[in-house]
């Protein structure tokens, strides 16, 4: 196949969910309000893929803030940090239900939970994925249904032990267990349209992968960003889209899903094609830079909307 048709259909699977024009006439919605005619439900993302997948499933009225950069969520929402750098005070006062995050190698941050305890709002933390099987179900898990999970379910009680003294006095155990986190669409309490997205999502996923199967593998870098140079490393969802789309990741040797890169490294991985992932379309100027970038870092031929090997 072309390597200009195939890093276009790469593209266009590289958000997270990519989806549209799905039947929502089964799903039988009715919005809760509360006093005010405000949804009872105020959500903030941390994380513009959740973000997304709210949005995916119609229920971006329930957004009540986003993280910075968040090109996935409606236009105008409060900003209210990032999962690194919270801003406190733009956080509770879009006065959330639920703070929605993507957990990191930290786990929750100790200042988001202090927050949570004084503005009593839940936090719903998933798990990074790294591939799309994992994107399917935090969107949603099928497993629900025979659970019959329905939300955040609370803390288990702390365990007791014999005291010394007599009777018996609470102990905290070694490890606390955590609650089952629900899916997108079962905090939502919408697992048909969830459901609809993600089979539709899966089933696009390994059509493309039946077209290109046959065809000659390009050696794709996928950048992420350019300030500073991050490409798409192994075990990640873009290195499992890169993979079904019979490509090659350039970087798949990395050592880190997200390697950053200077110019010597970037000519190193002798990429046939290369992809700049932007959730949105390139504005005038931001082409400009990163066109200024590409050749920067030895792309022979100037870049453009027409070229084979540049997206």
């Amino acid at each position: 196949m072309h390597h200009r048709y195939l890093t276009l259909l790469l593209l266009t699977f590289c958000m997270s969910l990519l989806l549209a024009g799905c039947d929502d006439s089964a799903s039988q919605y009715v919005e809760i309000t509360d006093r005010d005619k405000r949804p009872a439900m105020r959500l903030v993302t941390l994380a513009p893929a959740l973000s997304q997948m709210i949005v995916d499933i119609d229920q971006a009225h329930l957004l009540a803030g986003v993280s910075r950069s968040d090109d996935a969520a409606p236009v105008g929402l409060p900003i209210v940090g990032d999962i690194m750098d919270i801003q406190s005070e733009a956080l509770l006062a879009a006065k959330p239900t639920h703070v929605l995050i993507m957990l990191t190698k930290e786990g929750v941050p100790t200042r988001l939970q202090d927050l949570a305890r004084r503005s009593d709002f839940q936090i719903v933390a998933y798990p990074s994925p790294t591939s799309m099987a994992e994107i399917g179900t935090i969107l949603l898990d099928e497993a629900e249904f025979v659970t019959g999970l329905t939300g955040i379910a609370p803390p288990a009680p702390p365990a007791t032990a014999p005291s010394t003294t007599g009777g018996s006095e609470p102990t905290p155990p070694a490890v606390t267990e955590q609650a089952k986190t629900p899916s997108i669409g079962t905090l939502l309490n919408q697992p048909l349209r969830a459901q609809r997205v993600k089979l539709t999502m899966l089933m696009r996923l390994g059509k493309l992968g039946q077209l290109t199967a046959e065809q000659k593998r390009p050696r794709v870098l996928l950048v992420l960003g350019t300030n500073p140079v991050m490409v798409v490393g192994p075990n990640t969802v873009h290195h499992q889209l890169l993979t079904t789309l019979n490509a090659l990741n350039a970087a798949g040797d990395a050592s880190v899903g997200a390697p950053t890169y200077d110019r010597e490294n970037c000519l190193k991985q002798r990429p046939m094609s290369l992809c700049c992932f932007r959730p949105k379309p390139l504005t005038w100027g931001n082409w400009m830079m990163n066109r200024a970038w590409l050749l920067s870092v030895g792309w022979t031929s100037p870049p453009s909307a027409t070229s084979d090997s540049c997206w």
